[in-house]
């Protein structure tokens, strides 16, 4: 496999996994300010 190939699906990767990360702690953000809001 050519060196420029696997940085490539490598950085896509990446990418992907932190979109990931992002978009499950979007999620937890508004679980969590809806207990907030039930709360008060």
């Amino acid at each position: 496999m050519p060196k420029n190939k696997q940085l490539n699906v490598c950085s896509w990767h990446a990418a992907d996994t932190l979109t990931g990360l992002k978009v499950r702690c979007e999620r937890i953000a508004v679980m969590v300010s809806k207990m907030v809001l039930a709360f008060i």
